[in-house]
């Protein structure tokens, strides 16, 4: 009797259980201490919004 599909099925039983006991623990922990709460996260990188020359303009 063939039974590799019970074993594929077990296989993907098994990486689905994996998967989410990991992100339920990467979404359960603290935030880190450098933050406080009710902040979102700073911008500290791309461009600023208020810039002096316009597309194809240079400066």
């Amino acid at each position: 009797m063939d039974t590799t599909w019970v074993l594929a099925l077990i296989a993907v039983v098994l990486l689905g259980l994996v998967a989410s006991i990991v992100d339920g623990r990467g979404r359960g922990r603290r935030p880190r201490r450098g933050r406080r709460a009710g902040r979102g996260p700073e911008r500290t990188a791309g461009r600023s919004r208020d810039r002096s020359a316009g597309p194809g303009e240079t400066e």
